[in-house]
């Protein structure tokens, strides 16, 4: 009878192979761009990163969609991979896109992104996908604030709560201009007649399109101003 079932040193399988068990199936982890914050305007780029949970391979395009307005989203294909880094330092695959701003792009709200009909990813188990979804709290609005704008302002109306009047030097008038297609926290030199001049500060607090900004601190300097 034989009872000893030890294995001798130097013969375990461990000594004559390596085996590792990945059960794990490829996804996306976060999204994230470079800039991260600020306006992109006409000409403008930024790169766009789309992290996975581990090294991957792709045997087909991976498709989304960049912005919120699904009419006028842009949409890219991500057809390899480079070698990057999750959070804690383990190796990991990172797609990346860049994205130029062309005329008439708009996005108000940090650029959003959104997964399309995918290909096929392996992960190097073998482990495969055909659909991929982003992490509600990684998605790109999560890590970056970029906005873009490509449409000018425009000012469509100028009012005053001052009275019609002749003002000497050293007054003071509040000009409100109505923008359309303004842009909050903004602001724009201007000279209106004579040697009167301030300039127009759009409030953070104001909306995107149509924000009412304000004159402060206009001096005319003897010259004539009139309003109303």
């Amino acid at each position: 009878e034989m009872n000893d079932f030890s294995i001798p040193d130097g013969k375990n399988l461990n000594d004559v192979a390596e085996i590792t068990v990945d059960g794990v199936n490829p996804s996306i982890t976060k999204v994230e761009s470079e800039p991260s914050t600020g306006t992109l305007s006409l000409g403008e780029s930024a790169t766009i990163s789309i992290y996975f949970n581990e090294v991957i391979t792709l045997a087909d395009n991976l498709s989304f969609k960049l912005s919120s307005d699904a009419d006028k989203a842009e949409t890219f294909d991500i057809g390899s991979v480079g070698v990057g880094a999750d959070d804690d330092g383990n190796q990991v695959s990172v797609g990346q896109y860049t994205y130029t701003v062309v005329a008439d792009d708009y996005e108000a709200d940090a650029l959003y992104i959104s997964t399309g009909p995918s290909g096929t990813v392996n992960d190097l188990a073998g482990n495969e996908v055909t659909s991929l979804s982003i992490p509600g709290d990684q998605e790109l609005r999560d890590n970056s604030t970029l906005k873009v704008e490509t449409i000018a302002p425009v000012i469509t109306l100028i009012t005053t709560d001052e009275g019609t009047g002749t003002y000497g030097e050293g007054s003071a008038i509040t000009v409100k201009v109505n923008f359309k297609n303004g842009v909050a926290g903004s602001a724009e030199p201007v000279v209106m007649g004579g040697s009167a001049s301030g300039t127009i500060t759009i409030g953070t607090g104001d909306a995107a399109n149509g924000g009412t900004a304000r004159f402060t601190e206009v001096n005319p300097a003897l010259s004539t101003f009139v309003t109303g």
